[in-house]
């Protein structure tokens, strides 16, 4: 009886041995795994970084235009408004006739 209770243990051993043995290697599968997330993490945040730079760039760039657009809106508005002034002063007013008859006279 004592030999079959050894020869048991020695089964039930080397079953025990086999588990840790499978136990380990989904360890080192899992540890891969777990490794080439990390990486891929570092990746996406690299990626994450860009992206909120070129966000940051954008947004500046756009800014920056808006900036122009209203200069350039006032600048016009200004000249519309020069413009009118001058086309409702005295002088342009008299000159009316002598910029007609140039309009009719035949160009060099």
């Amino acid at each position: 009886m004592r030999y079959r209770e050894l020869a048991q243990l020695q089964r039930r051993i080397l079953q025990d041995e086999a588990a840790l043995t499978r136990l380990a290697e989904e360890k080192a599968a899992l540890g891969d795994a777990l490794a080439q997330a990390r990486a891929q993490l570092v990746r996406c945040e690299t990626r994450l970084d860009q992206r909120r730079a070129d966000l940051a760039r954008l947004r500046a760039e756009l800014a920056d235009q808006r900036s122009a657009t209203a200069r350039e809106s006032a600048a016009r508005a200004a000249a519309e408004q020069r413009l009118a002034q001058i086309e409702a002063s005295l002088s342009w007013r008299i000159t009316a006739p002598l910029r007609r008859l140039r309009g009719l006279l035949p160009r060099r």
